[in-house]
């Protein structure tokens, strides 16, 4: 990220996936870490298990009780996990290190490049309200 920054670029972290019962303790230090290395934001990602990702993840020793607490919806392919609560602390920690908080990759990436969001997310009520002011970009067009 130091190098990136140097080089005129605007690193993001993108914090994910959030698997809970594990980085809860280490988002502050893995924020200040991004911060401190040049960032000038962060997206955070929920994990997207499924069941043989939580069985290689049990026999690497990982406690999967918290994750399987979360999971959402029907049995399936990829199972979702809530990790709002997660990313709301990522968010918190965030802005509160002068980091812009994005809630999408699709918003990081337009902002990193200058670009629209392709993703058009101010239309879907998923904007992240970043410098980028994508909304303002298309009405000039």
């Amino acid at each position: 990220m130091r190098e990136l920054k140097r080089a005129g670029l605007k690193p993001v972290l993108f914090l994910r996936p959030l698997i809970p019962g594990v980085v809860d303790d280490e988002l502050e230090d893995i924020v200040e870490e991004a911060r401190r290395a040049g960032a000038v934001g962060v997206v955070a990602g929920a994990l997207r298990a499924s069941t043989l990702i939580l069985a290689r993840m049990e026999r690497a020793g990982v406690d999967t009780g918290e994750i399987r607490r979360r999971i959402r919806g029907k049995e399936g392919k990829f199972l979702s996990v809530n990790c709002s609560d997660l990313k709301r602390t990522v968010r918190i920690l965030a802005e509160e290190k002068g980091l812009i908080f994005f809630n999408s990759a699709c918003c990081a990436c337009a902002y990193t490049a200058g670009v629209v969001c392709m993703g058009r997310c101010w239309e879907k009520g998923m904007c992240s309200r970043c410098p980028n002011r994508c909304w303002e970009k298309v009405e000039k067009n």
